[in-house]
């Protein structure tokens, strides 16, 4: 048996994650026991379950927010908009030990509905989150948590999707590169 073969590059190792890119960015708010909240861009968020509605996400245990989120067990994933691409890319490169990001961004908060994390204002969704296991996997930790409550913009919204007409959800390429939806959706044909 033969195959055509096309001209492909090696992608290293390292850095072979791109491939799955283009992909949803997510701001994760954490709080601690002494009311202390951080703010951190993660690119590593999946849909686990449909039902129960379960998503992970996979945090490195030198990020500050990974000890918030191990003690309190949960969190929030904030949705952003391509307007806010500044200050998604300064949460993922500036750490929270040293320097409050929700001050440095001009972030609200708001209250969430059934977590104690709290929700980012500028953002156009949110998912509270509970954990319900975790599992270490290599150089990251895979937190399992139940969405307990889900919220959007409503002119984000329309026939259960986003409306990207209206909005446009940051999307990550990789190397603090970004990008989002374009004004056409594709349908495949029946």
């Amino acid at each position: 048996m033969w195959c055509l073969q096309l001209a492909k590059v090696n992608v290293p190792l390292d850095i072979h994650y791109r491939l799955l890119h283009p992909k949803t960015i997510g701001l994760i708010t954490a709080c601690d026991g002494e009311g202390r909240v951080n703010v951190m861009t993660a690119g590593m968020i999946m849909l686990a379950s449909h039902e129960p509605p379960l998503l992970v996400l996979g945090i490195s245990p030198k990020r500050y927010s990974h000890r918030m989120i191990e003690e309190s067990k949960e969190f929030v994933v904030n949705i952003p908009g391509k307007e806010i691409v500044d200050e998604v890319n300064f949460c993922g490169i500036t750490s929270g030990r040293s320097t409050d990001k929700i001050k440095a961004c001009n972030f609200t908060l708001i209250e969430s509905e059934k977590v104690k994390a709290p929700s980012i204002k500028e953002c156009i969704a949110h998912l509270e989150c509970r954990v319900q296991d975790s599992f270490i996997t290599g150089d990251h930790t895979l937190f399992l948590a139940r969405v307990v409550a889900a919220r959007v913009e409503a002119k984000a919204w329309k026939n259960n999707r986003y409306d990207i007409a209206e909005v446009k959800p940051l999307l990550e390429i990789g190397g603090n590169r970004y990008t989002y939806p374009a004004d056409e959706m594709l349908t495949p044909k029946p």
